[in-house]
C-alpha cells in the first residue's frame, strides 16, 4: 500500500526523468514539447483524485513519511498549480526566448522537492526537499542572465538562501541535541514528558528561518522585491503562486509542535509583517514590486491566524491563501498577456494604456484588484471576513481593531490601480 500513497510523488519522478532523456535524444520544437509537458502534468493530476481516502492518519517507511487526505488534497492543487503555470508558459513563448527543457525539467523538480517537505515526518528529509526546491529556483531567477537585474536577482536569492538554509540546518541540529531523533511523530510525544532548555529554544526559532525566508515574511522579504523584478515574469509567477502554500502548510505543521516557543514570535512578525507590507506597497511605482511588498501583507494574514492557535484561526488560514493564490493567478495572467505580450513597460502607468486598448480585460482585472483589496461580496472580502472573525473570537480585540484599520489602509495601493486605469 505504500506505493499507492506516494504514487503521484513516483509518477512525477518518472515523467521529468524520461522528459529530460527524450530531449537529449531528440530535436524539440519548444511549443509541441510544452503541450506534450502539459499533458504529462495533466494525466499526474487526473490520477491523483483515483488515490482513496483514508480514515485517519498513516506513517510509513519507518515513519519517514505521513500521509492523510488533506495531504492528497494539497498534493492535488499542487499539480494543478504548475499545470495552470505549464498553460501560461505557453503563451509567454508566443514572442520570449525560454530554455524551455530546463524550464520544465526544474519546475517538476522543485515540485518534487515540495512534495517532500509535504509527506516528509523527519526534519533531515524535509530539509533536503527545501534543498531540491532552492536548487530548481537558484537557476530559474538566473534565465535572464542578459540583465543586469536578473543576474543580481540570482545572485542575492542565492546568497540569502543559502544562510536562511544553514541557519535552519543548525536549528535543527541543536534539535536532534534534545530529543535524540529528528522524526516529528517521536519530537512531539517527547515534548509532552519533556522540559525544554535554552538550545532547544534557540534551535527551534532557528529552524523557523528558513520558512519565514521562503514567506519572506517581514525581516526575512529583503530579497522578494528584487527577484519579482529581475528574474524572468514567468518565473516571478512560480516563485508568487507554487511555493507558498506548502511552506504555509510547513510552518503550521511545526507550529502544532513547537507552538509554546514560536507563538509570540510569528505573532508579532506576523504583525509587523502586515504593517510593513501596507506601507511599503503605497509607493511602488513597478506592478512586479507591488505584488512582492503586499505579499508580506497577506503572508502576515495567513501566519497571525495560525499563530492564533485555534480551529477557526487554522481555517481562516488556509481558507485566505485558497483564494489570494486564486487571485494571484488572474493577475499574472493578466500582466503575461497584456504586459510582458504587448512590450508595456512594467510600470503601473502603463496600464492606463491597457485599459484604452483591452477595455473589457481591464474591468475584469479590476474585480481581481477589488478582490484583494477585500471589498465587500468579493472572495478576498470573505477571506479576510473569517480571519477578522477568528482573530475577534480568539480574545484580541485591540489588535483586531488595529489591523482591521491597517486592512482599511492596505486597499490604497490595489484601489490606486483606478486611477491609472481610467483617469
Amino acid at each position: 500500500m505504500t506505493f499507492l500513497w506516494l504514487s503521484c510523488d513516483y509518477l512525477l519522478f518518472v515523467t521529468w526523468i524520461l522528459i529530460f532523456i527524450y530531449s537529449l535524444l531528440y530535436t524539440i520544437n519548444p511549443t509541441t514539447f510544452l503541450k506534450n509537458s502539459i499533458f504529462y502534468v495533466f494525466l499526474i493530476f487526473i490520477f491523483s483524485f483515483f488515490i482513496p481516502p483514508i480514515e485517519s492518519t498513516l506513517y510509513f517507511i519507518n515513519d519517514n513519511f505521513i500521509y492523510n487526505n488533506f495531504i492528497g488534497i494539497l498534493k492535488s492543487f499542487l499539480i494543478f498549480l504548475v499545470l495552470v503555470i505549464l498553460i501560461m508558459t505557453l503563451f509567454y513563448i508566443e514572442n520570449k526566448t525560454l530554455p524551455i527543457v530546463e524550464y520544465v525539467v526544474l519546475l517538476l523538480i522543485s515540485l518534487q522537492g515540495l512534495f517532500i517537505i509535504i509527506i516528509g515526518n523527519d526534519l533531515i528529509l524535509t530539509f533536503l526537499g527545501i534543498e531540491l526546491q532552492s536548487l530548481c529556483f537558484y537557476i530559474l531567477v538566473g534565465f535572464r542572465k542578459n540583465s543586469n537585474l536578473g543576474i543580481e536577482a540570482a545572485f542575492k536569492y542565492f546568497i540569502l538562501s543559502s544562510y536562511s538554509n544553514m541557519i535552519s540546518l543548525f536549528g535543527v541540529s541543536l534539535i536532534y541535541g534534545f530529543f535524540g531523533t529528528t522524526k516529528l511523530k517521536d519530537i512531539k510525544i517527547i515534548m509532552e514528558t519533556s522540559e525544554p532548555n535554552s538550545l532547544l529554544i534557540l534551535g527551534v526559532l532557528l529552524l523557523f528561518v528558513a520558512i519565514f525566508f521562503k514567506l519572506a515574511i517581514f525581516l526575512f522579504h529583503y530579497w522578494i522585491g528584487d527577484v519579482y523584478q529581475g528574474a524572468l515574469l514567468i518565473v516571478t509567477s512560480i516563485f508568487a503562486i507554487i511555493p507558498k502554500i506548502v511552506y504555509v502548510f510547513f510552518f503550521f505543521k511545526l507550529y502544532l509542535i513547537f507552538f509554546f516557543f514560536i507563538k509570540d514570535v510569528s505573532i508579532l512578525i506576523a504583525l509587523f509583517s502586515i504593517v510593513f507590507g501596507t506601507l511599503i506597497s503605497i509607493y511602488q511605482t513597478s506592478f512586479r514590486r507591488m505584488i512582492a511588498f503586499s505579499s508580506l501583507t497577506h503572508i502576515g494574514y495567513i501566519i497571525m491566524g495560525i499563530s492564533l492557535n485555534t480551529i477557526d484561526g487554522f481555517v481562516s488560514s488556509f481558507f485566505y491563501i485558497f483564494f489570494y493564490i486564486i487571485m494571484l493567478i488572474f493577475s499574472f495572467c493578466f500582466v503575461l498577456i497584456f504586459v510582458e505580450k504587448e512590450n508595456y513597460i512594467d510600470d503601473l502607468s502603463a496600464f492606463g494604456i491597457i485599459a484604452r486598448n483591452h477595455f473589457l480585460t481591464a474591468v475584469l482585472f479590476s474585480t481581481i484588484l477589488l478582490s484583494m483589496a477585500g471589498v465587500p461580496f468579493m472572495a478576498g472580502f470573505y477571506s479576510k471576513f473569517y480571519f477578522f472573525l477568528a482573530l475577534y473570537s480568539s480574545g484580541n480585540f485591540f489588535l483586531t481593531f488595529f489591523i482591521l484599520l491597517i486592512s482599511v489602509a492596505s486597499s490604497i495601493y490595489y484601489l490606486s490601480l483606478f486611477a491609472f486605469f481610467y483617469l
